[in-house]
């Protein structure tokens, strides 16, 4: 009662969605080089979280 947290989450695709970008992407319709502009060690999330808030990426991969 002391501790109350409300959390709202959105997801922007459904499921469905995911299963048709797997299969492009098994199929090679799409090159995830074109989608994945930026990757960035594990330990630089700050640097790639910023890219992406700024809105100068498209799609950033973090490498563990």
């Amino acid at each position: 009662m002391f501790k109350v947290l409300d959390l709202y989450f959105n997801l922007s695709s459904s499921h469905s969605a995911w299963v048709k970008a797997i299969a492009l992407l098994e199929n090679k319709k799409i090159d995830p080089d074109f989608v994945v502009t930026h990757k960035f060690p594990l330990e630089e999330w700050e640097r790639a979280f910023n890219l992406v808030e700024l809105g100068r990426c498209g799609k950033v991969l973090l490498i563990p």
